[in-house]
C-alpha cells in the first residue's frame, strides 16, 4: 500500500487563473491547461463525502471530471489499478450499510479478488470519493491530504 507521501505529487502551476477551471467536467476526463496529469474523480453523486469533495476540488478551481460509478458504471480495471495502489482493504468499505446487507457467505473469506468482484456487482461498497491524479489514488475525502497532493 502507498503511504500518503508516496502519493504525493509535486504539481506545478503557472500562477494563472485558468479559463473555466472553477467548473468540475462531468462530461470527459479533464486534463489542468497546465498540468500534464488527468484528474478524475469517481464516487456517487447524492453521497455527502462526494459532495464535500467536490465543493473543496470547485473552489479550488481544479478541472476534475466527474465519474458517478452508479450510472456510468465501473470498469474491473479501474477497481484493480485502485485496490494495487491504496490496497484492496481501504478500498473495501466494510463499514457502509451495503456491506451489513451482503449474506454471510458474501462476507466470508474476503480476500483482493472477492472484494472486486462485490464492489464491481454493488459500487455503494466502495469508500468514497476515490480521487485520480495520474497514477496516483486517494481514497476518501481528507482535506489535508487533498491540500498536499495539490500543494495548497
Amino acid at each position: 500500500m502507498l503511504t500518503l507521501s508516496q502519493r504525493h505529487i509535486p504539481l506545478v502551476t503557472c500562477g494563472a487563473q485558468c479559463h473555466n477551471a472553477s467548473k468540475i467536467n462531468a462530461c470527459q476526463p479533464s486534463v489542468h491547461p497546465h498540468w500534464s496529469i488527468i484528474l478524475t474523480l469517481y464516487g456517487i453523486k447524492n453521497c455527502d463525502t462526494v459532495r464535500k469533495a467536490r465543493k473543496w476540488i470547485e473552489n479550488h478551481q481544479l478541472p476534475v471530471h466527474f465519474h458517478d460509478f452508479r450510472d456510468d458504471g465501473l470498469r474491473q480495471e479501474d477497481l484493480e489499478f485502485w485496490c494495487k495502489a491504496s490496497g484492496w482493504e481501504t478500498v473495501f468499505n466494510k463499514r457502509s450499510t451495503s456491506f451489513r446487507a451482503l449474506s454471510d457467505a458474501d462476507k466470508t473469506d474476503i480476500d483482493q479478488a472477492k472484494a472486486i468482484q462485490l464492489m464491481q456487482a454493488q459500487p455503494t461498497l466502495i469508500k468514497r470519493p476515490v480521487l485520480v491524479v495520474g497514477e496516483h489514488v486517494l481514497i476518501g475525502f481528507d482535506e489535508a491530504a487533498y491540500k498536499r497532493v495539490f500543494s495548497l
